[in-house]
């Protein structure tokens, strides 16, 4: 038994990969930091937004499907929301945010 953190966190590594110069929470996937993980933590944030979770691609394949969801969740500027039978409501998503950081409050709010 071992008190040494043995996890990649800010306790342990911390500036590694630059994202203390970019004021994001040390866990956080961006398009910029996608080589920086492994392809498991990869395919758990595919699965995190609904992509399909294969243990046969390569990495480089997981970072594309990554990469290609994320352009996705960046270019729409549009939310349309639909509960069961209702009609469906659109909405601009405000100046500066994107479906992405609609996703990160949905996560974390079906998370706690």
């Amino acid at each position: 038994m071992t008190t040494k953190c043995n996890h990649r966190c800010a306790c342990n590594n911390p500036g590694k990969d630059g994202l203390e110069a970019l004021n994001l929470a040390p866990f956080e996937i961006t398009p910029n930091n996608l080589n920086n993980y492994t392809k498991n933590r990869l395919q758990d944030e595919n699965v995190k937004y609904g992509l399909a979770r294969c243990e046969n691609e390569t990495k480089d394949k997981t970072i594309n499907k990554l990469s290609n969801h994320f352009k996705k969740l960046y270019t729409n500027k549009t939310c349309v929301l639909k509960l069961d039978e209702d009609t469906a409501n659109e909405y601009i998503y405000p100046h500066g945010k994107t479906r992405l950081d609609l996703n990160k409050i949905l996560n974390e709010f079906f998370s706690s």
